[in-house]
């Protein structure tokens, strides 16, 4: 595989991953219930909209930023929704959960676990295969705002 369809494949799995956190967060925040639902609809609206200046930007700003800067690295191979989506289906059936509050939670750190692990892929690769240092800075800088996102969901489930 070559150097461009291989950092390709790095920003479709990353895309992927941002949009099924988003699609997992709006829906648990949309399903919120329960004794605890005036608690967890103010934690999931705060994950879900990126409402916290220590914690990550919503799953939605990432995807702008990765894909305005990362697309115009691969110019000659633009990504397409259709792949993309494929991507985030497959992603949610690997990643199924409980149709219950706390399954919904589970899934949520499933899911921003999995997304640490791309992005940590990702570093390694865009900073041996692209010559621009902000790559893996801005990626390294996203690891590292999601960590309070993980954190909050484990101290939800009581992990």
């Amino acid at each position: 595989m070559n150097n461009e369809n291989s950092s390709r494949q790095y920003l479709v799995d990353l895309i992927a991953a941002l949009r099924a956190l988003n699609l997992a967060y709006h829906h648990a925040h949309t399903l919120a219930s329960g004794p605890n639902f005036a608690g967890d609809h103010a934690l999931l609206q705060r994950l879900y909209f990126g409402e916290d200046e220590d914690g990550a930007d919503s799953p939605i700003l990432e995807i702008d930023t990765v894909m305005e800067k990362l697309q115009g690295l691969l110019p000659r191979e633009p990504l397409h929704a259709d792949e993309i989506a494929f991507a985030v289906a497959d992603a949610f059936q690997q990643n199924k959960a409980p149709d219950t509050v706390d399954g919904r939670f589970q899934q949520l750190l499933r899911f921003e676990k999995g997304l640490q692990g791309v992005l940590v892929d990702a570093i390694a690769h865009f900073e041996a295969e692209v010559p621009d240092p902000g790559v893996a800075n801005m990626l390294q800088t996203i690891v590292d705002d999601r960590q309070t996102n993980i954190y909050l969901l484990q101290q939800r489930l009581g992990k």
